[in-house]
């Protein structure tokens, strides 16, 4: 079969099955998984390469999106992810849909655990549940979508949602060589183990300056950690000479595929 192709990544085999069987229900019920859920799967490369918000993380590869304009991804740690099978789940809300004061969270370990998260939620509202709290019982037709996917793929719902989330970022925490104001971190990369955090001045006039002055002596995660955390907080794509510098800056470190998305904000 031909390889699928997302940026330098081949789409996993979980949501290649997951194409496959989204087309077996549709021919089985003549329903849609995306009408009854409102979660669709996307497999267009071409789809991701021009998938532009400023505030998404750079090294998200997307994976879904929902009728209530938030997305799912895959975060790549910077393209030194092997296998999108191992990567991060994270939920990117542009409008920060909820009491969330940032657009990005991790809510699942691997895409396998987001199709549990998905199991035992059957929300979309609730990807970012951080409690077990109970919602209203299905549809027949939703429940036998969530149900094949069970069965499709041998999974079983989390016990406790909460549990798990606690868990998750327990780990995360653990893992990350330095840790950003959404919780994602930026994993160790280099051989520096002296990371510091870039504290955004209220004088926005001099940003710029204070990130170049930050970026001179800065560890190359200490500067990733710098650019999660300015799509948090900066419109990049209204401040073109930092987001320029941003650019030029990636470049010089090799971080093409970065490189790429950060370049579709000036468009």
């Amino acid at each position: 079969m031909k390889s699928i192709r997302t940026g330098n990544y081949e789409l996993p085999q979980t949501l290649v099955m997951l194409r496959e069987l989204e087309e077996e229900i549709e021919a089985e019920t003549g329903e849609v998984f995306a009408d009854l859920v409102g979660l669709s799967f996307s497999y267009s490369p071409e789809e991701n390469d021009y998938f532009s918000y400023a505030s998404a993380p750079i090294d998200m590869v997307l994976m879904t999106f929902t009728r209530v304009d938030s997305y799912c991804g895959f975060i790549t740690e910077f393209s030194t992810i092997d296998d999108l099978e191992n990567a991060p789940i994270v939920l990117f809300e542009p409008l920060r849909i909820g009491d969330s004061e940032y657009s990005a969270k991790i809510i699942a370990n691997n895409i396998r655990d987001f199709l549990r998260l998905l199991i035992t939620v059957k929300n979309i509202f609730s990807l970012d549940q951080e409690d077990d709290e109970k919602h209203e019982e299905q549809t027949a037709e939703e429940g036998y979508f969530y149900k094949r996917i069970e069965e499709r793929f041998d999974l079983q719902p989390f016990e406790s949602v909460q549990q798990y989330k606690q868990k998750l970022m327990q780990i995360r925490s653990r893992d990350v060589a330095i840790i950003t104001k959404n919780g994602i971190g930026v994993k160790g990369i280099s051989n520096e183990d002296s990371h510091g955090t870039f504290e955004l001045n209220e004088e926005w006039d001099n940003l710029l300056v204070e990130v170049k002055r930050f970026f001179e002596s800065a560890s190359l995660e200490s500067k990733l950690a710098c650019i999660r955390d300015l799509q948090e907080q900066v419109s990049l794509e209204h401040g073109l000479d930092l987001l320029n510098f941003l650019i030029d800056e990636m470049t010089k470190l090799g971080f093409m595929n970065e490189v790429r998305k950060l370049s579709t904000y000036t468009v």
